[in-house]
């Protein structure tokens, strides 16, 4: 069964314990952190590229990263500030969360799994950025570069793009008057007792022998065929 995404927010509201949720703010700062570094690093590249295309990709890449983690922000601290209010007791201070996020934000420490979170084998995915809209997914291998709803639209603009090139070729190719003067492959082979496949194996594997042969768009509908004069005779 596929993952549901999850906002950091949503993460947060299912943390039970305050060390959860701070390493739950620390790790998404560092995950904030390579994306922006890595568009960097790629921005740089582009620029000693001089590809403008890349450089474009890679800006609108770097403004969706930032709008997106800044965005979080908000609900980010109102989450810790009431967390550390309802645990909040005589006995013990509350934890600064916020303040041991930002300090906390270079060091290198493993995040440990969320208490409430099952324990169970899961596919193992591949932190990416969509190149199309910018925003980090869980990718199924290192080679995915589109989020699922980018690659959804970019392979429906492929179909469309696909079928638009090959509509323009079929209604550049010339279409013959098969009735003034042509026939059909299968109206040749039949005038000359043969079969329609050994007419088409002749067109197709040695068309010098029938110079006058040409291939034209079906008036049907369908693949091309092949037509001939009235009279060619059989090679």
């Amino acid at each position: 069964m596929k993952k549901k995404h999850r906002s950091i927010s949503q993460i947060l509201d299912r943390s039970k314990s305050a060390e959860s949720r701070r390493a739950i703010t620390i790790n998404w700062s560092k995950s904030w952190e390579n994306e922006t570094m890595e568009l960097i690093r790629n921005l740089e590249q582009a620029v000693r590229a001089m590809d403008y295309d890349q450089l474009c990709i890679n800006t609108r890449q770097l403004k969706a990263v930032t709008q997106k983690r800044f965005g979080a922000l908000p609900n980010i601290f109102m989450h810790l500030t009431k967390a550390g209010a309802a645990e909040k007791n005589p006995e013990k201070e509350p934890e600064p969360l916020a303040n041991a996020a930002v300090q906390d934000i270079h060091k290198k420490q493993d995040v440990p799994k969320e208490p409430d979170e099952p324990s169970h084998a899961e596919e193992q995915h591949v932190p990416g950025i969509c190149i199309d809209c910018g925003v980090s997914f869980n990718a199924k291998t290192s080679r995915q570069k589109r989020c699922p709803e980018c690659q959804v639209e970019h392979n429906k603009a492929l179909r469309l793009a696909a079928a638009k090139a090959t509509q323009d070729v079929k209604r550049d190719r010339p279409l013959l008057d098969i009735m003034e003067g042509y026939i059909t492959v299968k109206e040749w082979a039949s005038k000359h007792g043969k079969s329609p496949s050994s007419a088409q194996n002749i067109l197709s594997n040695s068309p010098t022998l029938v110079p006058a042969a040409r291939k034209v768009r079906n008036p049907r509908g369908g693949v091309d065929i092949w037509v001939v004069p009235k009279e060619t005779i059989w090679p």
